[in-house]
């Protein structure tokens, strides 16, 4: 389309740089405000933030966090501190593709590690219908005929069926039944529990979906001690 012969070019090149740098601005205006959201929340809990890999988190190559999204994983940034004798941290964990670009949305996750834990390694996850078609295939999960519920929403795996059987108690099954929607993954003295936020936000950290994540986990983290004391 021909620009209108009443407007000068010059006039429409100053918009379109307006443009430019009110777009360029606002992004940053957000990522300043998404990191001070970050400063304050660890203040008020008594941890610390660690950019990308700089703290302590080690996510195990065993877990499946990848299963979620498409690229590969790595961590941005995290806020780490203890609770309850765990060593706990708020980890945002991002995802890029084959050419370095972003995928998805970043995924806010809470990672615990206890000493002698001794989870068996699994993987808990919705159920989707792909997974119910892929069961038809000959995929299987762990199932509880006595917990029909937690069976019909979770997709439960691991190699050690009996350990996880002996591990997922009535009430961890009955904790999961009230929270669906979660991801939950743990091996030996690890736990990471999140659930995916897919949906277009302007501040990518939300402090309130992360404390609640925090207490959710430590409830289900005392669960599994109460097997294994």
């Amino acid at each position: 389309m021909e620009p209108s012969p009443d407007v000068p070019q010059w006039v429409i090149s100053t918009i379109a740089v307006v443009f430019l740098i009110g777009i360029f601005t606002l992004i940053g205006y957000f990522y300043y405000r998404d990191k001070r959201r970050w400063e304050r929340f660890a203040k008020r809990l008594g941890f610390k933030v660690h950019e990308f890999d700089s703290g302590s988190v080690t996510i195990p190559e065993e877990f499946h966090l990848k299963d979620c999204w498409r690229g590969e994983g790595h961590i941005r940034r995290t806020a780490e501190g203890s609770r309850e004798g765990a060593t706990a941290a708020i980890v945002e964990y991002g995802f890029h593709g084959n050419k370095g670009e972003s995928v998805g949305y970043p995924l806010h996750l809470v990672y615990l590690r206890i000493a002698r834990l001794g989870l068996p390694l699994f993987h808990l996850q919705p159920e989707k219908w792909r997974h119910r078609l892929a069961e038809v295939l000959g995929s299987r999960d762990v199932d509880f005929p006595e917990s029909s519920r937690f069976s019909r929403r979770f997709r439960l795996r691991g190699l050690d069926e009996p350990g996880i059987r002996k591990t997922f108690t009535e009430p961890v099954r009955r904790f999961f039944e009230h929270h669906p929607g979660t991801f939950c993954e743990g091996y030996e003295d690890i736990l990471i529990y999140y659930r995916p936020t897919r949906m277009l936000r302007l501040f990518k950290f939300r402090p309130t979906h992360a404390e609640r994540l925090l207490r959710e986990a430590l409830e289900v983290v005392n669960l599994f001690r109460e097997q294994n004391p």
